[in-house]
């Protein structure tokens, strides 16, 4: 006998049935894969310039977007989600340099 989830038949909110999925940057997975081959390879490896300058630029989105909700009065500083990202955006930092 299968076992179900429990919510396998039902309406998301929005009644389509569909499950929401996060976007996931397609560079970004090819951004850890040329990191880990750079790192591990004996000579320097070809400069792939289309794929940093995607992430730089969503990299500065995020970081003016993290900066306005640092402003914002109602703000926790201590939001799990907040902290995420910002712990997110420093990872794909260090990444990138």
């Amino acid at each position: 006998m299968d076992t179900l989830s429990p919510t396998v038949g039902f309406l998301d909110e929005t009644g389509t049935g569909e499950d929401e999925t996060d976007f996931v940057n397609p560079d970004l997975p090819q951004l850890h894969r040329m990191w880990r081959n750079e790192k591990y390879a004996p000579e320097l490896l070809p400069f792939n310039v289309r794929v940093v300058q995607n992430i730089s630029e969503v990299v500065e989105y995020v970081g003016e977007d993290l900066d306005q909700d640092r402003q914002d009065e109602d703000q926790d500083p201590n939001d799990p989600s907040y902290v995420l990202r910002c712990k997110d955006l420093e990872r794909v930092k260090y990444v990138l340099r």
